[in-house]
């Protein structure tokens, strides 16, 4: 059985009664909630010095999930119990909770910024092997009152290149399914139960982008002042026509790229899955991930293909541990392509029933 770890300093503490741990490829911190309840006489007296504030990893087994700061601590007495409960984040948490400096960037690339941002919170930045993060951004700047995380994520957007937690307490700038799963997921086997949700809600039959953006000596009159592009999904517009008017970000030239990295992402998230598994490791050692791809086969629900796991929440209670894997497809973080005219291209799904 792997047992949940919280090291504090050279103190690690057990015997946690319940526990769940969230992390995510859309947030940029982790979080984890602790549980622990005693009997009285005989409670462990140095869980009395628990408080927020300290630092504080926590490990599943070997493997460390998390590595931040304790939050905040509840606690209950009774009569005969005691219970403590604790909220855990990762030290990226600061970046969602913190003003950004306030600065202009000019010919800096998305790396050079995020590291001088981090820097103010004694976060260390570093891009995931083989992630291409773009050229320089000719000019932006963060605006009074913005968090980091709010700043740096405009610039992330454009590069399609999420800002992630690292477990060590720094932040990784990455894009997902770069890594398969070991195991699968699979009806009958390892899959407690899956569900699955088909949301059109967000999907459009065309798409315009339009931007302006600051002049220079290469870069100048209308080209700068009216940017425009527009990309059609033919599967939305069989049904009906919907439009959707997108302002670009700031520094963001590529219009048709933008526009066709909507759709497609767009056409990604339209299909959302819940699959639960028994215990915490995909195999021995090895701890379920987000950010990886799984194969996933489940006739039953009528869904045969590989997806993300964009979030991964282990579990512990009365029931024992499990882990919520929160599924979806590679598209949804499909990085843009570069084109030198209007996009025309239509979105092409597989026939389900999600579609």
């Amino acid at each position: 059985m792997i047992i949940p770890r919280l090291l504090l300093g050279t103190s690690a503490y057990t015997g946690w009664t319940a526990l769940r741990v969230h992390t995510s490829i859309e947030h940029c911190a982790s979080a984890a909630d602790l549980t622990v309840t005693e009997r009285w006489p005989g409670a462990d007296p140095a869980r009395a010095t628990l408080r927020p504030g300290l630092r504080a990893t926590l490990q599943l087994g070997t493997q460390t999930v998390l590595t931040g700061w304790i939050d905040a601590v509840s606690r209950d007495l009774g009569p005969t119990l005691r219970t403590i409960q604790l909220a855990v984040r990762d030290a990226t948490g600061d970046l969602v909770d913190c003003s950004a400096l306030v600065r202009q960037y000019t010919g800096q690339t998305l790396l050079q910024i995020a590291t001088d941002q981090c820097g103010a919170l004694n976060l260390a930045v570093a891009a995931t092997p083989n992630t291409d993060l773009g050229g320089p951004f000719k000019r932006v700047a963060s605006e009074p009152g913005q968090s980091v995380f709010e700043f740096l994520d405009s610039l992330a957007r454009q590069r399609a290149v999420l800002l992630l937690p690292d477990g060590q307490g720094g932040l990784l700038l990455g894009r997902p399914g770069l890594t398969l799963s070991p195991t699968a997921l699979v009806e009958g086997d390892n899959l407690l139960g899956i569900q699955a949700v088909a949301d059109w809600r967000d999907r459009y039959s065309r798409i315009v982008v339009y931007g302006q953006s600051a002049g220079d000596d290469e870069w100048h009159g209308k080209q700068a002042a009216e940017l425009r592009a527009e990309v059609t999904d033919a599967a939305v517009e069989d049904s009906r026509p919907r439009l959707l008017v997108v302002t670009a970000e700031q520094g963001e030239t590529d219009l048709a790229a933008r526009a066709d990295w909507e759709m497609r992402t767009r056409a990604g998230r339209a299909l959302k899955a819940r699959a639960r598994v028994q215990g915490w490791e995909a195999v021995p050692g090895r701890l379920w991930r987000a950010g990886e791809t799984v194969r996933v086969q489940a006739p039953g629900m009528g869904v045969s293909e590989t997806l993300v796991i964009v979030g991964v929440h282990y579990s512990l209670d009365q029931g024992g541990t499990t882990t919520d894997l929160e599924l979806t497809r590679p598209d949804a973080y499909a990085a843009p392509a570069a084109r030198e005219q209007k996009p025309t291209d239509t979105g092409k799904v597989p026939a389900g029933w999600w579609m």
